[in-house]
């Protein structure tokens, strides 16, 4: 019985790490203005997230289509940058204005 709770809890934290996840690219693309690869996010949210957390994280996003990725040239080097995708920007800044409000409460 305890499993079932352990499940419930474990779609529950990757659901709040993908939400976490999509606001932090949604900040970097649209407000900073700013490339995101991996090791710049995980780094951005290595207080609330595991590196394997961002991973998991990140693949699910991409299989849901909520992301896209391509190749830049970030100054030292080529990296897969993320990008929130056209089909989920306005929820991207809903998710990113609501962590932003809640850190000002």
């Amino acid at each position: 019985m305890n499993k079932g709770k352990e499940v419930g809890a474990n779609e529950e934290n990757d659901f709040s790490s993908e939400v976490k996840i999509l606001a932090k690219i949604y900040e970097y693309n649209q407000v900073k203005k700013e490339f995101v690869w991996f090791k710049k996010l995980k780094s951005s949210l290595s207080d609330e997230l595991k590196n394997r957390e961002v991973s998991k994280a990140l693949d699910s996003l991409y299989k849901r289509g909520l992301l896209d990725e391509r190749w830049e040239n970030i100054g030292q080097g080529w990296a897969r940058c993320f990008f929130v995708s056209w089909e989920a920007e306005s929820l991207a800044r809903s998710f990113f204005e609501n962590i932003q409000n809640k850190g000002v409460e």
